[in-house]
């Protein structure tokens, strides 16, 4: 299956940066400014990966003993708590249970707010996504 991807640094009312690869790994629509409905077109048979950039978000390890993953997702805003200037109730903490190593998490954190507004605006304009990164 081919891969959409969308670049929301570049995420206007109009048009945003994306590209497609197919199946294979090949570039099969470069990286340009599409509108939204060109966009669409390109995630006929695609799955779309939104790709949100690291000024949005961060990146942390958190250091714990391994939990469930429900224990987890309630533990690791609170031991972030140190480490993020905002409180962490306003903020979105992703993480993987495979990226456990050495007794620390890697967690990506993002505020909830910024997060709901774009899935708001990718909404609005129509563009379905599969996951955002």
């Amino acid at each position: 299956m081919a891969t959409c991807f969308l670049f929301t640094q570049h995420f206007t009312d109009e048009y945003c940066l994306s590209l497609r690869i197919d199946a294979q790994g090949q570039l099969d629509a470069p990286l340009e400014r599409r509108t939204f409905d060109a966009i669409r077109a390109l995630q006929v048979n695609a799955r779309t990966i939104v790709v949100v950039p690291t000024e949005n978000s961060s990146l942390h390890y958190v250091e714990l003993p391994w939990l469930s993953d429900s224990k987890a997702r309630a533990a690791l805003p609170y031991a972030l708590e140190e480490l993020v200037a905002q409180h962490v109730t306003t903020l979105h903490v992703a993480f993987d249970q495979e990226h456990y190593k050495n007794k620390q998490y890697l967690t990506v954190v993002i505020d909830k707010e910024l997060l709901q507004n774009l899935m708001n605006r990718l909404d609005a304009a129509l563009l379905d996504f599969d996951c955002i990164t």
